[in-house]
């Protein structure tokens, strides 16, 4: 997804192929995250050389930095939140890399509640997609 300002010149859009995004600054996150890895990909297949401008590991530095139109984002339909108010479009291009998410536990372990949440998080998540695609 990219992750642009609600006053962005892209938000009215439905969808934006990688192509489009030749003029634009990115803010996105760092090396610590699969996204980067990803996205060098999508700029490959598309023939450009992006401009970065900044990279974190602070998601909600980015998502402010996006707010104020310092530079649009590319990240995962898990990460954007209505409070955020941010506009998240979806990349037309054909060949698009797949994140996937796994979990695993230990039997014997008591869950956290922070491990219960981010279970919830993604159970919900997944819930949402599947009724997407029916």
């Amino acid at each position: 997804m990219i992750v642009v300002a609600p006053t962005h010149p892209f938000a009215d859009r439905q969808t934006i192929s990688f192509s489009d995004l030749t003029a634009e600054q990115f803010v996105l996150l760092n090396e610590h995250y699969v996204q980067p890895a990803a996205f060098k990909k999508l700029a490959k297949q598309a023939h450009i050389e992006p401009k970065v401008v900044y990279q974190s590991n602070d998601l909600a530095i980015l998502k402010s930095m996006i707010r104020e139109n310092i530079g649009i984002g590319f990240l995962t339909e898990i990460a954007i939140h209505p409070e955020d108010h941010l506009v998240s479009i979806p990349l037309s291009d054909q060949l698009q890399p797949h994140f996937l998410i796994s979990l695993a536990k230990r039997t014997q372990q008591i869950p956290t509640p922070l491990q219960e949440n981010v279970v919830e998080v993604i159970q919900q998540f997944m819930k949402t997609q599947k009724k997407n695609k029916s």
